[in-house]
């Protein structure tokens, strides 16, 4: 009978302990970058991680942005952010509004920002 009694602080126990193993289900790393988006240029830095990615973009300046590959338009003193798996490579960051004064690309302007995902 005593032994009966035991089984259900066995099962209990081994519970506990199967609970306090390694976690190999770990939440991936997700790298941050930050860009800002200033009238006819990006400032960011020019070397990113591979994998996945937060890239962030504020938006300074007095023209509007019109993104691409996750941005939406951005006014001035806004942002955006997106998440993506890079892999090593050579990217960009470009703007292809139009100036309304000029009727030019802003990336003819300037607005083109190269980096590498290492």
């Amino acid at each position: 009978m005593e032994r009966l009694a035991f089984i259900p602080v066995i099962f209990l126990l081994l519970t506990l302990l199967a609970g306090c193993g390694d976690d190999d289900e770990a939440a991936p790393m997700i790298n941050e970058v930050a860009y800002t988006a200033a009238d006819y240029h990006f400032i960011g830095p020019q070397f990113l991680p591979s994998g996945m990615t937060k890239l962030t973009l504020a938006r300074q300046g007095k023209r509007m942005l019109q993104g691409r590959g996750g941005f939406q338009a951005i006014k001035s003193g806004g942002g955006g952010a997106f998440t993506t798996d890079y892999t090593p490579g050579k990217y960009a960051l470009v703007c292809f509004v139009e100036d309304p004064n000029t009727g030019a690309h802003h990336f003819a302007l300037g607005m083109i920002h190269e980096f590498t995902v290492q």
